[in-house]
């Protein structure tokens, strides 16, 4: 996840973790708002929203509250970001 200033963001995701094999790829908007965040992919009509809770400098938490009704998965959903040094 790349996710710019400017409010864009691009994804990769990959079926190994070689990363290697793509599998998809997606783009759009984000913003905060309210202490939560939302995701607004290209193509999808209504956006993912999260909560976020800052670990440190380098790791933000995110949980799930809304989905767009199109998602893979609508069960709980949590993931946790990590900064990469370039």
């Amino acid at each position: 996840m790349k996710r710019s200033l400017d409010g864009k963001f691009e994804i990769a995701f990959y079926k190994n973790p070689e990363k290697t094999q793509l599998f998809d790829e997606e783009r759009g908007r984000w913003e905060t708002k309210d202490d939560k965040i939302s995701i607004i992919t290209e193509g999808t009509p209504t956006p993912d929203v999260y909560t976020y809770t800052v670990i440190d400098n380098d790791t933000v938490h995110f949980s799930a509250i809304k989905r767009d009704p199109s998602a893979d998965c609508m069960a709980d959903y949590e993931f946790t970001d990590h900064r990469v040094k370039q």
